[in-house]
């Protein structure tokens, strides 16, 4: 389901998976490479392991080449999470460069199965950086700790900060690691877009939902 008429119910928004045709509801199964290779697409190779494949918050470089190797047999979709990152539609994308958006870098990524390109478009990887756990506001949101560790566990109800500086942005903390968070003026051009394959649900209710 998509709020249409809920702005008053929360000034920010996250992007909810939903399965449809083309669209899984996530695709953890697939592999990410730099070459493809005809013989064994999944064989990691020297270049697949870099700084790039490491988690964090820092600024990495992507390389020039890369490849999403997926057991599907096609995908139509604006946004899925995948390996520290998202995996966006080139329309999704100059949405996210026409928007005060967190810094992010991004490459085009090629989709494909062991026989054929599975997409109509171009897609593309980016990934986030700058450390933005601090974007919770811990007063105001519900949240469960980890005894032993101290990192939180879980959101009952989460609560952000007024003043973030983007309309488009990740919250660096594991709990959250999935979500994209917006703004209302974001949310609006997202309906305007019709995205495919998510739905726009309250902030409020990101610590609720599931990894994929």
């Amino acid at each position: 389901m998509i709020y249409e008429n809920m702005a008053d119910l929360s000034k920010y928004w996250f992007l909810q998976n939903r399965k449809e045709k083309g669209a899984p509801v996530g695709i953890s199964e697939c592999s990410i490479r730099t070459e493809f290779n005809e013989r064994n697409p999944h064989a990691l190779r020297p270049s697949d392991y870099d700084e790039w494949t490491s988690s964090g918050w820092k600024k990495v470089e992507l390389p020039e080449e890369l490849w999403l190797i997926s057991p599907d047999r096609k995908y139509l979709f604006d946004i899925r999470w995948f390996h520290y990152g998202f995996v966006v539609s080139e329309r999704f994308l100059e949405l996210l460069l026409s928007d005060s958006t967190q810094p992010f870098v991004y490459r085009e990524i090629i989709i494909r199965n062991r026989k054929r390109i599975i997409t109509e478009g171009k897609y593309y990887y980016l990934r986030f950086y700058s450390d933005t756990s601090n974007l919770i506001d811990k007063d105001r949101s519900q949240l469960s700790y980890n005894k032993k560790h101290g990192y939180i566990s879980a959101i009952k109800h989460l609560s952000i900060v007024e003043d973030v500086p983007w309309n488009v942005f990740m919250i660096s903390d594991a709990v959250l690691l999935d979500k994209l968070f917006i703004s209302e003026s974001f949310r609006q051009k997202c309906l305007d877009l019709k995205l495919i394959g998510s739905d726009i649900l309250p902030a409020q209710e990101a610590g609720l939902s599931q990894f994929f």
